[in-house]
């Protein structure tokens, strides 16, 4: 498996660079003490949403 199939080059870099400064170079903090990155590729982001919903969906049927 390819990391940069499912991570952004961004978030990779601050992986491989390992250093204080390059995480906060992809943070944000749009409220004071909530920080937030880009993580995922968009389409790594519809499939795992794909797969949440068709598994609540199992989840349901069998619980019903």
């Amino acid at each position: 498996m390819n990391a940069a199939n499912f991570f952004v080059p961004s978030f990779l870099k601050a992986i491989s660079e390992n250093s204080e400064e390059s995480f906060r170079s992809i943070m944000l903090e749009p409220t004071p003490g909530v920080y937030t990155f880009e993580m995922f590729q968009p389409k790594f982001c519809e499939m795992l949403m794909a797969e949440v919903l068709s598994y609540s969906s199992v989840i349901f049927f069998v619980c019903k």
